[in-house]
This record gives C-alpha cells, sequence and structure tokens, in this order.
C-alpha cells in the first residue's frame, strides 16, 4: 500500500513514541529496498530492535518526509536520497549492532 507524507509522519512519530528514545537516537532514511538497507547495510535486527518502514507514494514524498523527519523532528540522517526511485522510507532506532 502507498502512504502520503502526513501518513508516514503520523506512522513514525508514533511508533517512536511507543517504542521511546529521544528523536536523535533514531535514524531516518529512504530506500528502493528497504529491508536491504535495514538488515545487511545498517544492521538491524528483525527481532530485537525498533524499526518500521513504508512505501511513499512516490520517491518525492519519501524525501520530503525524510527531510521532516531529520530537519524537525531531528532524526539522524540515513542513506538513499540519491536513488530515483528509493520509494519506501524506513527508520530505527540506533543500537549497539546498528550502523550508524
Amino acid at each position: 500500500m502507498l502512504y502520503s507524507a502526513k501518513t508516514i509522519v503520523g506512522h513514525i512519530r508514533g511508533h517512536i513514541k511507543k517504542r521511546g528514545g529521544a528523536n536523535s537516537a533514531w535514524v531516518a532514511g529512504i530506500s528502493q529496498k528497504p529491508r536491504t538497507r535495514l538488515f545487511t547495510k545498517h544492521g538491524v535486527r528483525k527481532v530485537g530492535d525498533f524499526w518500521i518502514l513504508m512505501h511513499a507514494e512516490t520517491h518525492d514524498v519519501a524525501r520530503k518526509v525524510r527531510l521532516y523527519l531529520t530537519r524537525k523532528l531531528n532524526l539522524i540522517k540515513g542513506s538513499g536520497v540519491g536513488n530515483p526511485n528509493a520509494d519506501f522510507v524506513y527508520a530505527y532506532r540506533k543500537s549497539a549492532n546498528t550502523n550508524p
């Protein structure tokens, strides 16, 4: 399912509030292949770490959501901006095993 910017921001904010930690302890990024990015590149554990991903309506929506999350809500910038096909938004809470 494809989600609007407002819906994605609302879900991610709710997820962070429910899972805890300061916004600055969370990383937000965009990717065409978010599971590979989360579990391989960033080292997020499927079970045991806190993470969320959502499919944006377009790349532009995903990019704008990432900018909002990092500039207005103070999440750490993840990667993915250069890929014009990156239309998934992801966020995860940093832990000892994640990179960054």
